[in-house]
């Protein structure tokens, strides 16, 4: 008996940070990064097709459509996380999570 293949959809987000772009699935929580938004997509669904292959069990979370918005977070950090967010766009790369 032959299985059938089926098309699936899911829903991503794709940002720059310094020189690399970091595609993330919005469904799964699995990510990738890549040079260029396309190879970071391309990475992604590699990353994506190899978690579904390995044992077909993949939890998902409904996201029938996407938009970014801000969040408005109230922290002590502000000059903290400005100054690392600032460090990202020169090209250098640090965390965020560091300093929270």
């Amino acid at each position: 008996m032959e299985n059938k293949k089926h098309y699936n959809y899911f829903q991503c987000a794709v940002w720059q940070e310094g020189s690399k772009f970091v595609a993330l699935n919005l469904n799964t929580l699995i990510s990738s990064f890549g040079k260029t938004r396309k190879s970071a997509m391309r990475n992604l669904k590699e990353a994506l097709e190899l978690r579904i292959e390995g044992d077909g069990v993949v939890e998902l979370s409904e996201v029938s459509s996407s938009e970014l918005e801000t969040l408005e977070i109230l922290t002590n950090h502000k000059d903290e996380i400005m100054n690392n967010i600032s460090e990202s766009k020169a090209g250098k790369t640090s965390s965020i999570s560091s300093i929270l």
